[in-house]
C-alpha cells in the first residue's frame, strides 16, 4: 500500500489567525528585551520572522526573512547575515 495514497490533503485543517497568533506570542516570550524591540523595528520595514533557532545551552535567536533575503538578531538586538540556514553566521 502506497502511504501518501492514503493522505487526504483536504482533511487538514487551515490554521485560523487565534491560532497563528498564539505561536507567534509563544514564540517571542523566548527572545529577550532586545531581541523583541529589534524584531518589531524591522518588521515595522517589512521583514518577517521566519523562525528561531534554540541551540543547545546558548540564547535563542530569531531568523528574520525578506525577499529570500535572511538575518539573524542576536542576544544583543543586533542584526548580523545568515550565510546558511545551518546556523554559520557571522559575530
Amino acid at each position: 500500500m502506497n502511504i501518501h495514497a492514503s493522505f487526504d490533503a483536504h482533511k487538514l485543517a487551515p490554521l485560523n489567525a487565534d491560532h497563528t497568533q498564539q505561536h507567534y506570542d509563544k514564540a517571542l516570550r523566548t527572545l529577550n528585551f532586545e531581541q523583541v524591540c529589534s524584531l518589531r523595528v524591522q518588521e515595522s520595514l517589512g521583514w518577517g520572522l521566519a523562525f528561531i533557532r534554540r541551540p543547545m545551552f546558548q540564547q535563542p535567536v530569531a531568523v528574520i526573512v525578506k525577499d529570500d533575503c535572511y538575518r539573524v538578531i542576536t542576544a544583543e538586538g543586533d542584526l548580523k547575515p545568515l550565510h546558511s540556514i545551518r546556523g554559520d553566521y557571522l559575530f
